[in-house]
């Protein structure tokens, strides 16, 4: 993914991505995957950071709503 210079969740406007992204979760998002290693198993984002986990990848629920970034799984090739 190309860096931007600004995080795109800062300047998206939080109504307009709900409308467009409701009823999608984060388990129908390319962007999720299951890491199967014993010292953090779960499933993470892999283009949303985060400073709490080892691996530096944001931890998200799979049924959580999906964010800006969302991708159809068909798409991440």
């Amino acid at each position: 993914m190309q860096e931007t210079l600004f995080p795109i969740e800062d300047y998206t406007d939080t109504g307009i991505a709900a409308e467009v992204l409701k009823e999608l979760t984060c388990r129908q998002c390319g962007n999720s995957f299951r890491c199967h290693t014993l010292a953090e198993p779960g499933w993470f984002c892999k283009v949303r950071k985060s400073e709490k986990t080892q691996n530096g990848l944001l931890r998200v629920k799979t049924n959580q709503p999906a964010c800006i970034l969302f991708t159809h799984k068909d798409n991440t090739k």
